[in-house]
């Protein structure tokens, strides 16, 4: 029963395993959490270039009200600090956010103007009060509600920049011997301000990811098989056509195998269905492993029949991953008494292999290579491993030649 319920877990997506682990703490296992910054920095690329050019509007006017209206002495300070600091900081920011598809950047130029204008208001706010100019405190608050709203930052990242900046007040008011009742005042304004943006962002951020959750859920059930865990069909078609493509442009080898259970309406006949389904398991728990670069595959092609396609391999590797299918598979020992290759289930695998040169072929061509493989495999008694040669390659009917022009 345990063995069965592991089984059964196998078909489970890290999306739901993720929903019913629970994520309080804003953090899921490190390849979803990966996935996850990716869209966040995607999502917030527009929302945080929109707020940098709010950000330098803002401090464009405080620093024109400071021009027109401040005494002499703070006059300078501010003028320097927003041009020296504040604007370039920002600037740079924008720069960064040209390529949202490195999320570490992101979050890198997003702390950068957090830390960077927080520390620079601070710093007016303690200039302001060494020459008695009047308390610019209001505007390091904006900026705290700035930093957690609007930077695009996450929870942790926002915790930890309000961290340092509350840290670098406490520092600046001992330092400016400010008034006893109005350092505390300030104090307990940026403490309940820091408490209000640190809960507001929990919320907003779990209902990020919980949205996150549901869509991957969704998704990873539309492309997968759910009797076996692998993909599917579709997500085959898909999938294929991406990696055909990038194998003709940057001129990588393809191999594709075609995997059939030997006899298995004969086992489904035998053992019943619910055998049947087992034994579909076992061998997708054998096959998933063998895809290890980013556009392999492996998938249900559909009943007893299974594919995986393999970019940028050499052939004999390709043999060698097709022969431990075979072999692991028939090592399951799963008793099967009315098969006519072994007394248990095995496997026929049709191996087709194109290298980089042979661009006169489809990608239909290619699959249909494998499948003549694999009946060929069949007809020469099955648990075997053939690999398309000679007639399969010589054949020039159907999808085997690429027509002039299609991709």
């Amino acid at each position: 029963m345990a063995k069965q319920a592991g089984t059964q877990a196998s078909s489970d997506s890290p999306f739901e395993r993720q929903i019913a682990s629970g994520y309080a703490s804003l953090k899921f296992q490190d390849r979803l959490e990966k996935l996850f910054r990716q869209r966040h920095a995607r999502n917030i690329t527009g929302l945080l270039r929109g707020s940098l050019v709010l950000g330098l509007l803002f401090i464009g006017a405080q620093a024109a009200l400071d021009y027109q209206f401040a005494i002499a002495g703070y006059r300078a300070w501010s003028l320097g600090i927003t041009a020296a600091a504040l604007v370039p900081l920002i600037i740079i920011a924008l720069f960064l956010t040209l390529r949202p598809n490195r999320p570490a950047l992101l979050a890198g130029a997003s702390m950068l103007v957090a830390l960077g204008v927080g520390a620079g208001f601070l710093a007016l706010e303690f200039t302001a009060t060494q020459l008695e100019a009047g308390s610019r405190f209001a505007g390091f608050l904006v900026i705290i509600f700035y930093i957690y709203f609007l930077l695009g930052l996450l929870f942790w990242q926002a915790l930890t920049a309000g961290l340092i900046l509350g840290l670098a007040f406490l520092v600046s008011g001992f330092v400016s011997g400010s008034p006893g009742v109005q350092f505390a005042y300030q104090g307990l304004l940026l403490g309940f301000s820091n408490i209000v943006g640190l809960l507001g962002l929990y919320t907003l951020e779990h209902a990020r990811r919980a949205a996150f959750l549901r869509e991957g859920a969704l998704d990873f059930r539309a492309g997968h098989d759910g009797l076996t865990g692998l993909q599917n069909r579709d997500a085959f078609d898909k999938k294929f056509d991406i990696a055909w493509r990038v194998a003709r442009r940057e001129k990588r080898a393809m191999s594709v195998m075609m995997i059939d259970i030997d006899y298995f309406k004969d086992y489904n006949d035998q053992y019943g269905h619910q055998a049947g389904d087992k034994c579909l398991q076992g061998v997708a728990r054998v096959l998933q492993p063998v895809a290890r670069r980013p556009l392999d595959f492996v998938g249900r092609y559909g009943g007893e029949e299974f594919v995986i396609f393999l970019t940028g391999s050499v052939e004999q590797y390709a043999i060698e991953a097709a022969e431990r299918v075979r072999a692991q598979v028939e090592a399951l020992g799963i008793p099967h008494s009315r098969s006519k290759a072994a007394r248990v289930v095995t496997v026929s695998v049709g191996l087709a292999h194109l290298e980089p040169g042979e661009a006169s072929r489809s990608k239909e061509g290619l699959l249909q290579m494998a499948d003549e493989a694999l009946y060929r495999a069949k007809d020469q008694g099955r648990n075997r491993v053939l690999v398309a040669k000679g007639e399969e390659k010589n054949i020039t009917t159907g999808y085997f030649r690429q027509e002039i022009g299609a991709g």
